[in-house]
């Protein structure tokens, strides 16, 4: 027979935490900090970018959800939840990878949900986390948001 309390933890419903209630930011700054150099970035694509970038929408058209303004937009955008690292190119944090997650892509760019703050017009590689390709783009806006920055980059397949 099992005891009062062992019942009462039973029937309590199980709440998720999630790691940002866990650990603060400082936190893991300082965690990130303690690793460098374990994350691979690939180099920016070599071949045709437009390729990369079109596999990806393809990707994110087959598993997420089409955007609603599809009509006010020069690309239709797809909802894709990936992991997603971005090098950054120019400014203040030039050399740096940054690891973050995809919100959704298309043909023109792509909106990432990251901690760090990137200025406009910085030059970025932007590479999904565990394939061999990364494209360049440039930040068009970074937003601050109750869960960190929403940054929405421009493919540059150019560059």
């Amino acid at each position: 027979m099992r005891s009062p309390r062992h019942a009462v933890a039973i029937a309590r419903p199980q709440r998720e935490i999630s790691p940002e209630v866990i650990l603060g930011d400082d936190v893991v700054r300082r965690i990130e900090s303690s690793c460098p150099g374990d994350t691979f970035m690939p180099p920016v694509s070599v071949g045709n970018p437009a390729t990369v970038i079109a596999r990806w929408v393809s990707e994110a058209e087959s598993t997420g959800e089409k955007d609603p303004y599809l009509g006010k937009r020069q690309h239709p955008r797809f909802t894709w939840n990936v992991v997603v690292l971005i090098r950054v190119r120019t400014g203040a944090l030039a050399g740096k990878v940054i690891r973050a997650r995809a919100r959704n892509v298309s043909l023109g760019g792509m909106g990432v949900q990251v901690r760090s703050q990137l200025e406009a017009e910085t030059l970025v590689d932007v590479s999904i986390e565990g394939r061999p390709h990364s494209v360049c783009a440039r930040v068009v806006h970074c937003t601050k948001a109750m869960t960190g920055n929403l940054l929405g980059v421009n493919f540059q397949p150019g560059q």
